[in-house]
């Protein structure tokens, strides 16, 4: 009964963050948006060139890395025990609810673009904008606690998913490893492009990923509020900062993990996959993380579209890196919001 009613809970309290995730995205964006006016332009064209060249320069490093490394450390690991009960279906539930996030992003530029500032719709925007902020950080980050309690229980009673074997261990430090060092390069790219010292960065940057580890990676939507304030802190202009957190296109954490579980799997297979639908996995990997829906699983729910069709990936395989996948989420969820500490000083420079 206690697993029953705390799960009864998560549940519902997921799809009602998946109802207002969207708007408090929409909000945002909006009101960032409006406010740049004449920067609009300047600011978007530089703020999806830095995301896709960087997201590209991360992938080609990951990939290089998991070459040279991760044969080594799943060799002779194909028979770890596995045991599934039932497969990661939870991963793709909701499946329309986690694309109204890239929707709102949508609407909220497209609004902030065309409405005249101080306008009567921009207006009920800036009120709705303080209220949906309130209710995320006094109500719905209190009760996070009893979701991420509710989700361990469910999944402990009903025994889901793999159990945790040494090849995980081994590709998932090798993930935070990569991880780690591509922020650390990162902070200081923007620090000496910004002129913000790095030791302020990274002090901020550990604030904000400790905050999202403490919500076991479920931060969607909370943690925006937070995430602008992060970056306000850093001298980042406060619309720009909006813009930056209520996206979900910083995506660097996730991209690290999908490369090298993906190219673990292959060496544990040994399957024969040719350097060009490697080169083509990547390339849709980048595209389709950008719009990825920002939500518990959306990330994996989106990638595995492309797993079998391009590396030949069969059920057992998918569930398999699912399973994976699933187990680094915490840190996938940290870093790409840590990714923000970085990504707000580089874009708040104007050319």
């Amino acid at each position: 009964f206690i697993v029953r009613f705390l799960y009864t809970f998560s549940a519902n309290y997921t799809i009602l963050l998946s109802f207002i995730a969207p708007i408090l995205i929409m909000v945002i964006v909006a009101v960032g948006t409006n406010n740049l006016q004449g920067e609009n332009k300047l600011f978007f064209i530089k703020f999806f060139k830095t995301i896709i060249v960087t997201l590209f320069i991360l992938a080609i490093s990951t990939a290089i890395i998991s070459k040279l490394f991760v044969g080594y450390l799943v060799s002779d690991m194909i028979d770890t025990k596995q045991e599934w009960l039932e497969p990661f279906n939870h991963l793709v539930i909701n499946v329309e609810p986690l694309f109204n996030i890239f929707v709102g992003l949508l609407i909220g530029m497209t609004i902030g673009m065309l409405a005249k500032k101080n306008s009567t719709i921009m207006n009920v925007f800036l009120e709705s904008e303080q209220i949906i902020n309130q209710l995320m950080v006094k109500f719905m980050l209190p009760l996070m606690p009893f979701w991420i309690i509710g989700t361990f229980a469910q999944s402990g009673y009903s025994n889901q998913g793999i159990e945790v074997v040494k090849t995980d261990l081994f590709l998932s430090w090798l993930i935070l490893l990569i991880q780690f060092l591509w922020l650390f390069i990162m902070y200081i790219v923007a620090s000496k492009y910004s002129k913000i010292a790095i030791k302020k960065i990274i002090k901020s940057a550990f604030k904000l990923y400790i905050e999202v580890v403490s919500l076991a990676g479920n931060g969607t939507g909370v943690i925006v509020p937070i995430a602008v304030e992060a970056q306000e802190e850093l001298g980042v202009n406060n619309d720009k900062a909006k813009i930056i957190s209520a996206s979900s296109f910083n995506m660097p954490g996730s991209l690290i993990s999908n490369i090298v579980f993906s190219y673990g799997i292959i060496c544990m297979y040994h399957l024969d996959v040719t350097f060009l639908m490697y080169s083509m996995y990547i390339v849709c990997l980048v595209f389709l993380l950008i719009l990825a829906p920002a939500v518990p699983g959306g990330v994996f729910a989106a990638s595995s579209t492309i797993l079998t069709p391009l590396l030949g990936f069969d059920t057992g395989q998918i569930n398999l890196m699912g399973g994976f996948y699933y187990k680094q989420g915490t840190s996938n969820s940290a870093v790409n919001n840590a990714a923000d500490l970085y990504m707000g000083p580089i874009l708040n420079k104007n050319e």
